[in-house]
């Protein structure tokens, strides 16, 4: 669903408003008072695993927890403290040891990374699923992330007609191997291939999606490339040197960000971004806790491999009034979910 950044989804009445929306869609007091005596006293336990702290990882563990209130379980949200899937995979691995553990949904930003631990629980008899890094062979039996190919064409698309469909675009990405970051660039680069070549990608610049790094890389792009009229930001953070960069240079560049966080829409604002795309991230956390609840306590299994969550873009044009599409989008892919994906075993 994301890579190494993004950003908050919702904040505040927002999320409240959908921790009551999504709970009273997701399950009935009767039936779960059912479920409850049908497990006895022993509170049972759902693990949700992420690489790393960032704004994405806030908004995915506000929907889990949301969801673990509705479903009366115990949430454990495990996250190293920097981006480290090799850490994620072992304190994901410690996990499988919890006590009445039911449940465990993971946040994968390799594909392969995970596969180990989640055979190893699917053994143990665990409901397992994933979001993000989605692979048809994939051990979880549902995954459910943004499409990142089908928004990186999306992204073109937009941003080919603000550019008149000529110039130069540079790509600023997050870590090498992210293969939420790389998605979003093929397709990116496939869209302007077949429907707009005379805009040229002139050059790619990793490790830009973190504070450290986010205004050297629209400098250096900048200064390689003077007519330099794209910048692609693949990550929450990857815009925000751009926001401040371009404009201090009295350069008018077609900026395209990826998620909502306040410099992006500030930006967005300003006029320094042109447009962003947001995610259903805390809908992505619900459905952490959700499905696999639902896979061990009502019998259902999931009818589809990959479940697409999701965007939906901003711009100046309803940047002040996006957050009302969150509650309408967060209820339509929940009762998705539990119309058309899960179903009796």
């Amino acid at each position: 669903m994301l890579g190494k950044r993004s950003s908050r989804f919702a904040a505040g009445g927002a999320v409240t408003a959908l921790m009551l929306l999504v709970t009273s869609a997701a399950l009935g007091q009767q039936n779960r008072a059912a479920l409850h005596q049908q497990r006895g006293a022993t509170q049972p336990v759902f693990v949700g695993t992420y690489p790393g702290i960032d704004p994405a990882e806030e908004q995915l563990k506000l929907g889990a927890k949301a969801a673990a209130k509705a479903l009366d379980v115990k949430l454990s949200w495990l996250t190293p403290t920097t981006f480290d899937v090799s850490q994620q995979k072992t304190i994901t691995e410690s996990a499988l040891s919890l006590p009445n553990l039911k449940g465990l949904s993971v946040v994968a930003a390799d594909p392969n990374s995970l596969e180990g631990v989640m055979k190893e629980a699917k053994a143990k008899g665990i409901a397992i699923s994933q979001l993000s890094a989605c692979t048809p062979k994939a051990t979880a039996p549902v995954c459910y992330s943004t499409d990142f190919q089908k928004a990186g064409e999306a992204v073109a698309e937009r941003m080919a007609k603000l550019m008149n469909n000529t110039g130069k675009v540079v790509i600023a990405t997050g870590v090498p191997g992210d293969v939420n970051h790389q998605l979003r660039i093929k397709g990116f680069t496939a869209y302007l291939k077949a429907h707009a070549p005379n805009i040229k990608i002139v050059q790619t610049i990793p490790n830009c999606d973190n504070a450290d790094t986010t205004t050297q890389c629209a400098e250096t792009a900048l200064s390689a490339h003077p007519d330099l009229t794209g910048y692609y930001a693949t990550g929450g953070d990857a815009a925000n040197g751009a926001a401040s960069v371009f404009p201090k240079a009295g350069k008018k560049v077609v900026v395209a960000a990826v998620d909502d966080n306040p410099t992006t829409i500030a930006g967005i604002k300003s006029g320094s971004i042109s447009f962003t795309y947001v995610q259903q991230l805390w809908c992505g956390g619900y459905l952490m806790v959700l499905i696999p609840y639902e896979m061990a306590f009502k019998g259902l299994v999931p009818t589809k491999k990959f479940v697409d969550t999701g965007i939906f873009f901003v711009d100046k044009s309803n940047v002040g009034t996006y957050k009302s599409l969150v509650q309408p989008n967060c209820k339509k892919l929940v009762n998705y979910v539990n119309s058309t994906v899960m179903k009796k075993g």
